[in-house]
């Protein structure tokens, strides 16, 4: 039996549902199943039920409802969305668009069935973090290529039987494609992709790149049309530039930008002599990756660390590198959720900044839920951001960085940023919990530290200001002063080897 069908009558087994509601199952558990190619829950009920193995228990205009054999008859469910905390009128019109083309001609049942599996989807993608509208298109992509797709359903709805399988027959071009994927190449290496190498004892930009744990020289690839035709370099990129008498290639990461006269604070980087706070979106970009869940240790109220935040990072094998120093600022991610409707429950996030101050995110499933800085609550926090509710995953996000305490619930403001009028000595960030709450995810991190002489002369009209992320132990413009434009080769992407530490670059 082909899996997608082991699957299916797995999920029967539990309980009588549609192909939608199979698919949104699947896909809420991560099975990696039908991963790019959803549509083949419908062959397989369709391939099941022609050898008797299931049968339609249930059937109207929302969906029809397959179960076992022995299963008693059942309404369908209404048609409509399901809920949905992410999706704004044009996502859901995308969605309803591309999956009415799919659709077309056949019984409205599909409609309803993959609308809703595609929505629910698109949703649980933006929860844990994917942009909008790209979360939907995302989803929809899921589904499989649309011409195999459609031709699927075609199948099903002419009781043709049904080939697991969603590849497309090649039938003309066969000695023309590989040519063609050879030129495609050799054009994309030459004027498109650039592919450049790090020696094993460069570690300027450690943790983003760290090369030759397998010995050898790292290969970084970068998009050399970036900055091309449009746009400018933006603050945050890794880019690719020539620079000194051997002309070498270097990576660093653009931090200062044209005309802006810069200088350092405590470690932070300051535009103007002004502290630069950095939102979230670059803030994501630029911090250290240092502890997770496992790092932490289980007590009798929550969760207390195991390592200190220094200004190390950490390598791909878990272990650290670099220097010891204390870390004073920390960016915190972590999902939650309540189990129970009928206990009260509570989770604690506290920042202990080291000089007996701590900063506190508080989120209840009562109207407790606050956020606290050096005990003090602060105003305007939204308590229906940071309210839990009963089996529903909340995302918090909050930092120290910058001289100010941030706070994010689900992607959105859940309090005023608090000015914190002195930097701390060492962040420490545990979790004091209260009832019934799971943990599901911990993700610590440190901003960059920028230390140094300041910069003699505002950068240049056409210049940028580049730093490594291994602030440390980086040669960068704080040596070799800001870079020209026209040194600039390309905007690195991606890590393409060693293979145990290839990604794409933030």
């Amino acid at each position: 039996m082909n899996p997608v069908e082991e699957a299916v009558l797995e999920a029967l087994a539990e309980k009588p549902a549609s192909g939608g509601r199979i698919i949104e199952r699947l896909q809420a558990q991560g099975s990696d199943l039908v991963r790019g190619r959803a549509i083949l829950v419908y062959g397989a009920l369709h391939n099941l039920a022609r050898e008797g193995k299931v049968k339609v228990i249930g059937e109207g205009p929302g969906e029809r409802v397959f179960g076992l054999p022995d299963a008693p008859e059942a309404p369908p469910s209404p048609p409509g969305h399901p809920p949905t905390f992410g999706l704004g009128a044009a996502e859901l019109a995308l969605v309803e668009k591309e999956v009415a083309i799919l659709t077309e001609r056949l019984s409205p049942h599909y409609f309803e069935e993959i609308r809703r599996a595609v929505v629910a989807d698109a949703d649980r993608r933006a929860f844990h973090g994917e942009k909008l509208p790209r979360a939907a298109a995302s989803a929809l992509a899921d589904l499989g290529s649309p011409s195999a797709a459609r031709a699927l359903l075609k199948d099903v709805e002419k009781g043709r039987e049904v080939k697991l399988d969603l590849r497309r027959r090649v039938r003309l071009g066969w000695l023309v494609a590989p040519l063609a994927v050879i030129a495609i190449g050799v054009l994309a290496r030459l004027f498109v992709v650039g592919v450049y190498t790090l020696p094993p004892e460069s570690i300027s930009m450690a943790p983003t790149l760290v090369p030759g744990a397998e010995g050898g020289d790292a290969i970084v690839l970068a998009d050399l049309l970036a900055y091309r035709f449009s746009g400018k370099p933006k603050r945050g990129d890794v880019v690719v530039f020539r620079l000194g008498p051997g002309r070498e290639h270097k990576v660093k990461r653009v931090m200062g930008l044209p005309g802006e006269k810069l200088s350092f604070r405590k470690g932070d980087l300051c535009v103007g002599g002004t502290v630069l706070v950095k939102d979230r979106a670059l803030l994501d970009r630029v911090k250290v990756p240092m502890l997770s869940l496992p790092d932490y240790r289980r007590t009798d109220t929550g969760w207390e660390p195991r390592h200190d935040l220094t200004l190390g990072y950490r390598l791909p094998d878990g272990s650290f590198d670099g220097p010891a120093l204390p870390a004073r600022e920390a960016v915190v991610v972590a999902r939650v959720r309540a189990r129970s409707s009928t206990t009260p429950s509570s989770v604690a996030f506290v920042l202990d900044d080291g000089l007996g101050k701590k900063h506190t995110v508080v989120l209840e499933t009562g109207i407790d839920s606050n956020v606290y800085v050096d005990g003090v609550e602060v105003e305007g926090a939204s308590q229906e951001l940071l309210r839990l509710r009963p089996g529903v995953e909340r995302e918090v996000w909050f930092t120290n960085a910058d001289g100010s305490f941030r706070v994010e619930a689900d992607g959105r403001e859940a309090a005023p940023a608090a000015t914190l009028r002195r930097p701390g000595r060492q962040a420490r960030v545990s979790v004091v919990v209260s009832g019934e709450i799971e943990i599901l995810s911990l993700d610590v991190a440190r901003d960059l530290v920028h230390e140094g002489e300041d910069p003699a002369d505002p950068v240049g009209p056409d210049e940028y200001f580049m730093l490594g992320d291994n602030t440390t132990r980086s040669l960068d413009s704080r040596s070799f002063k800001a870079v020209p434009e026209d040194a600039i080769l390309g905007r690195a992407f991606a890590v393409a080897w060693p293979w145990s530490r290839a990604r794409r670059i933030r």
